[in-house]
C-alpha cells in the first residue's frame, strides 16, 4: 500500500478543485440563468426589484435586477401572500392598515 504525504494529498485536491471549477464555469451550465436585467431590460427589472423590496420579509431576498426574474417574481408573490393573510385580532387598526399589501400585489395574487 502506497502512502502519500499530506502535501501530495493537498496538491491533488487543489488540482481536482481547479479542474472542477473550470469544467463548471466553461460548460455553460449556468447559461440558462440570465439576469432579469438581460431578460426584460433595465427599467422593468428595476421595477420588479423595487416591488420585491417593498414586500419581501427575508434578509437575503433576490430583490435586485441582476437576479433571475423568476426568483424576483417568486419573492414578490410570497411577500404579497403573507401580507394578504388575515391579520391577528390583537393588532391595532393602525397596524392592520400598515400590514395591507401594496396595490401592485393585486396582479401577483390574482392568477397562477
Amino acid at each position: 500500500m502506497t502512502q502519500f504525504s499530506p502535501r501530495t494529498v493537498w496538491r491533488a485536491g487543489f488540482i481536482l478543485g481547479l479542474v472542477n471549477f473550470a469544467v463548471w464555469s466553461f460548460s455553460g451550465a449556468n447559461a440558462s440563468e440570465e439576469t432579469c436585467r438581460k431578460t426584460v431590460g433595465d427599467k422593468q427589472a428595476e421595477r420588479l426589484a423595487w416591488e420585491c423590496l417593498q414586500v419581501e420579509p427575508s434578509i437575503h431576498a433576490p430583490c435586485n435586477a441582476d437576479a433571475r426574474c423568476s426568483d424576483i417574481v417568486g419573492s414578490i408573490k410570497f411577500g404579497c401572500s403573507i401580507l394578504n393573510e388575515p391579520h391577528q385580532s390583537n393588532l391595532t387598526e393602525r397596524e392592520k392598515r400598515l400590514m395591507r399589501p401594496p396595490k401592485f400585489c393585486a396582479k401577483y395574487l390574482a392568477g397562477p
